[in-house]
C-alpha cells in the first residue's frame, strides 16, 4: 500500500510505498519551489542506500552507495547458427550465451535509449559481434572499431546509443 506523510520537516513530503506492512520505496520532494529536489530510496531491502536525484532543473543521478546490480540474468537457448537481429528479452540485463561452434552475431534487437546489457560467452566456442554488418536492420547493429570476438569466459558490456541507433560497447 502507499503511505503519505506530510508532517515532515523542512516542507518535505514523503510517500511511502509498503509492502505487508513494511516500507520498500520512499518517494521524498523536499524544498518549497517548482525546482526542489526529487529523491527516490529503497528502504528495508537490498537496495536501501540507493538515491535517484532529479532537481527539475540540471540534472538527474543515481548514487548507489552499495552493489550495483544486473539482475535480469537469461540463459536462452544455445545458438546453432550465425544470429541476424538477435532477440533480446526486454527484462535481460547480462545475457549468458553458448554456441555449438564458432558463431557470429550481427545486431541485437530491442534496443532503446540508454539499455546496457552484459553478454558473457559461457560456451566453449567463440562469439563474434560483428561491426556495421548489413545483415541485422540499421537500427539493431553494433557501433564497434573492428569485429568483437568473445572467447570462451569472456563478457562484454554493451549500450545503447538511440541518437546513432547502434549498440556500442562500453567495455570488454
Amino acid at each position: 500500500g502507499l503511505v503519505l506523510d506530510t508532517t515532515a520537516a523542512n516542507q518535505t513530503i514523503r510517500l511511502y510505498f509498503r509492502d505487508n506492512g513494511s516500507s520498500k520505496w520512499q518517494l521524498e520532494k523536499r524544498g518549497s519551489t517548482d525546482n526542489f529536489p526529487l529523491f527516490l530510496r529503497g528502504l528495508n531491502s537490498v537496495q536501501d542506500n540507493i538515491e535517484f536525484r532529479d532537481d527539475g532543473v540540471s540534472w538527474f543521478g543515481a548514487d548507489f552507495q552499495r552493489a550495483f546490480l544486473l539482475s535480469g540474468d537469461f540463459s536462452p537457448a544455445q545458438i546453432t547458427a550465425d544470429q541476424d537481429n538477435y532477440s533480446l528479452d526486454y527484462r535481460a540485463s547480462s545475457l549468458r550465451l553458448t554456441s555449438d561452434a564458432a558463431r557470429n552475431i550481427t545486431g541485437l534487437a530491442s534496443g532503446f535509449d540508454g539499455r546496457v546489457v552484459l553478454i558473457h560467452n559461457v560456451g566453449a566456442f567463440n562469439i563474434t559481434l560483428v561491426d556495421e554488418s548489413a545483415s541485422s536492420t540499421a537500427a539493431n547493429r553494433f557501433a564497434l572499431t573492428a569485429i568483437l570476438v568473445l572467447v570462451p569466459d569472456q563478457s562484454a558490456m554493451l549500450w545503447y546509443d538511440s541518437t546513432s541507433s547502434r549498440w556500442r560497447a562500453i567495455s570488454v
